[in-house]
């Protein structure tokens, strides 16, 4: 998935968790699902294919496409916290 070292986290950094509340416009069956998850927008711009707009204009994120980025970034992330740790027994082991 990730070319470079911590490209999905790199991704995603880019992508706001947000929640909001439902303007009275909005289509009705938008409004029964929870108004929390992500800028359609914003993901876009990083992940293009995720993201398909309707015939009114409106934006919608394939949620499940971002399984992949946030497994590798999960990775990604697991991977720099071992090497923390791995300096720091390094370091303490020096005293």
């Amino acid at each position: 998935m990730a070319d470079e070292p911590n490209e999905a986290t790199r991704k995603l950094e880019q992508v706001r968790g947000v929640t909001w509340e439902w303007r009275e416009d909005a289509p009705d069956n938008a409004k029964e699902q929870p108004g929390i998850g992500v800028i359609a927008q914003e993901v876009e711009q990083v992940f293009p294919e995720l993201v398909v707009t309707d015939e009114q204009g409106r934006k919608k994120v394939n949620y499940v496409g971002l399984i992949g980025p946030l497994i590798e970034a999960v990775k990604e992330l697991d991977q720099r916290l071992a090497a923390v740790e791995q300096r720091i027994a390094h370091l303490e082991q020096r005293r």
